[in-house]
């Protein structure tokens, strides 16, 4: 896989101090299931970047949360995402 353009990663960093500006906005108003989404972008940068340890625990954070909102779609679509992530070489 071809190393990623410097345009790329500028985009990536933006985005995930958007994320994470957010994530804290969240948390202030205690909104469990925008902070489990939010975790959910972070782990994609996170994979995208190829670190998957990071990605993984993103994703185990939205889970987490979905889980205790009962939101039955997302959590399936974390379940996929970790899946997925397990069979990336490491």
């Amino acid at each position: 896989m071809p190393p990623m353009s410097l345009r790329s990663r500028t985009d990536l960093e933006q985005a995930e101090a958007e994320y994470k500006k957010n994530l804290e906005m969240e948390e202030k108003l205690d909104n469990e299931e925008a902070m489990a989404t939010i975790y959910g972008y972070l782990g994609d940068i996170c994979r995208l970047r190829l670190d998957l340890d990071q990605a993984e625990d993103m994703y185990k954070k939205g889970l987490e949360l979905f889980e205790a909102t009962g939101a039955t779609k997302m959590i399936e679509i974390m379940n996929t995402m970790l899946t997925n992530l397990s069979k990336s070489p490491r």
